[in-house]
């Protein structure tokens, strides 16, 4: 057996003997050292601990143990005094301020602040629908949506809706599908009027306030999540897409569930993060086409700085991202395939936006950097489906953008200027107030509030950088997402939406970032001594100085 080794534990204590793995065997076998397990399980002395004549028949006592440690196959324990055989008892578990109930408790408040941030939302959604937008008539890319869901859910499939009231059935796919799915939910319900879809529009809103708050709350904690969703529930910019039947609406919602999968992953890597935030990724490109550009810009980088995590599984958890977005948006690219005599990926309507950006009247003149319906009524119809059609209009912006690549800085700095309130904003909001039939009042307002956002923006991200806290890489490729299709095709208020949810959640977090702040140096001024107060103290002798010191 090891022989055990002694040490002093200080002036009036009894040695501690380290056994070996021998002796610490022998002992375990006759009994004379008490167990603790390490789940559960403690040894509690008896009342009044007895002496050494009931100890054992060899009289030399029992080792009580002070702590359980194994190093380098040594166990210590201490040497006391002899005593009864301590009891083995059940140790219960407390519920500290750490346990989970205590935790969920102090989460129930902010979970009822944020559904007070969404009901403010759908109210104030609800009320500029039924006061402002109760009788208003829309056109375009509005009356696209409301009759595509109508005429889906009367089970005539996704059809042109332009070319059925003129009794033509032609396949469609102008736009992705999602959003018209979401319209066609109260259509096949009986309510296929204006006001469902608005309506419906409005829930779709208000659940953009909770994921934003829920995003937003991931990145910068709890605060940033209330002050987010505030933010969400009345920024203009959001909520009059709901009122004009856009599929912006939808973006937005989708774009948010995206950044909370995104913060997710980041903070916890896994499979189930990655695969939730790709599947997202595909549904904000059902609704918008240009959104599979997230695919590049924030899956793989994201996937790829992944911290705390080694190459082959960054690696794997990027192919899982991507697979989920891809078998997302399959089966829309299947039923494609079977309606036009060319891929369809997500829909037909890239080739109209470049006809009707790229002519002279959006590379010269007033409406430079936006687009112009004539241009586009301009160009020859091509015969086939609407995917030969599609091709068509491609060739021939192409065409023209060739001709005229001298002019395309130009251009191209008019459209990023547009979509992001630089260049000519007020020109911009009136044209969208007759084009798109936006009021004034909110658009000037959303204007204002954007502006304020990007410089919040500038201020969250810079100070969780130097926290080294969550990366703002999400938000950046949303930004370069807006900013590379509106350099393609044209500068507007409504593609820069999905930027828009980005700058309310990092906008949200300088927020949270200043207040804290704040905080902080008020604390501190309240725990640093004042300077008068010891010189005030002092008696006048001394605050004088010393006696016959010279006072020239």
């Amino acid at each position: 057996m090891a022989r055990p080794l002694h040490r002093l534990r200080g002036r009036g204590a009894a040695a501690e003997p380290v056994l070996g793995q021998h002796g610490l065997a022998r002992a375990l076998r006759t009994g004379r050292l008490p167990l603790r397990s390490g789940r559960g399980l403690a040894h509690r002395p008896p009342e009044g601990g007895g002496g050494g004549a009931g100890a054992g028949s060899r009289g030399s006592g029992y080792l009580r143990p002070t702590r359980f440690r194994q190093r380098r196959g040594a166990v210590t324990y201490a040497s006391h005094s002899p005593a009864p055989r301590p009891a083995l008892t059940l140790r219960t578990r407390t519920r500290g301020p750490d346990s989970a109930p205590a935790r969920r408790a102090r989460a129930l408040p902010w979970w009822w602040g944020l559904v007070g941030a969404t009901a403010l939302g759908l109210a104030l959604r609800v009320g500029y629908v039924l006061i402002w937008k109760r009788h208003a008539r829309f056109s375009g890319d509005a009356t696209y949506y409301h009759l595509a869901a109508n005429l889906l859910a009367q089970g005539h499939g996704f059809v042109e809706p332009f070319y059925w009231v003129r009794h033509i059935a032609v396949p469609g796919a102008d736009h992705p599908p999602l959003y018209i799915v979401a319209l066609a939910v109260p259509s096949a319900l009986g309510w296929s009027g204006w006001l469902a879809h608005q309506v419906t529009s409005c829930l779709i809103g208000a659940a953009t306030v909770a994921a934003i708050g829920l995003a937003a709350r991931e990145l910068a904690g709890p605060r940033a999540g209330l002050v987010a969703a505030l933010v969400a529930a009345v920024h203009p910019v959001l909520w009059v897409n709901d009122g004009v039947v856009m599929s912006e609406s939808l973006v937005q919602l989708t774009v948010a569930l995206a950044l909370l999968g995104a913060y997710r992953w980041w903070k916890r890597p896994g499979w189930r993060p990655a695969v939730a935030t790709g599947a997202a990724c595909a549904l904000a490109a059902l609704t918008r086409a240009e959104l599979v550009l997230l695919a590049p810009l924030l899956l793989v980088p994201l996937a790829l700085r992944l911290r705390g995590v080694a190459r082959p599984r960054r690696l794997g958890l990027l192919g899982a991202s991507v697979a989920a977005m891809a078998a997302t948006i399959a089966p829309w690219a299947g039923y494609n395939a079977t309606r036009f005599h060319r891929p369809v990926p997500l829909s037909t309507g890239l080739g109209p936006v470049l006809a009707a950006a790229n002519c002279d009247a959006t590379f010269n003149g007033p409406f430079l950097g936006y687009w112009s319906y004539p241009c586009q009524a301009q160009v020859p119809r091509a015969p086939g489906d609407l995917s030969d059609q599609d091709l068509a209009y491609r060739s021939h912006a192409l065409a023209y953008a060739s001709r005229h690549r001298g002019h395309l800085p130009v251009v191209v700095g008019a459209r990023l200027g547009r979509a992001w309130g630089l260049y000519r904003p007020v020109q911009l909001l009136r044209i969208e107030r007759a084009v798109e039939d936006r009021e004034l009042p909110p658009a000037e307002a959303g204007l204002g509030l954007f502006f304020v956002l990007a410089a919040l923006s500038a201020v969250g991200a810079v100070g969780l950088r130097r926290r080294a806290g969550p990366t703002a890489l999400p938000i950046v490729a949303l930004v370069a997402t807006v900013s590379l299709t509106s350099a393609v095709t044209y500068g507007t208020t409504r593609f820069r939406a999905p930027a828009d949810v980005g700058l309310v959640v990092l906008g949200s977090a300088g927020v949270a970032l200043l207040l804290e702040e704040r905080a902080r140096r008020r604390g501190r001024r309240r725990t640093e001594p004042s300077l008068r107060e010891p010189l005030a103290a002092l008696p006048e002798t001394a605050a004088a100085g010393p006696a016959g010191a010279s006072r020239a």
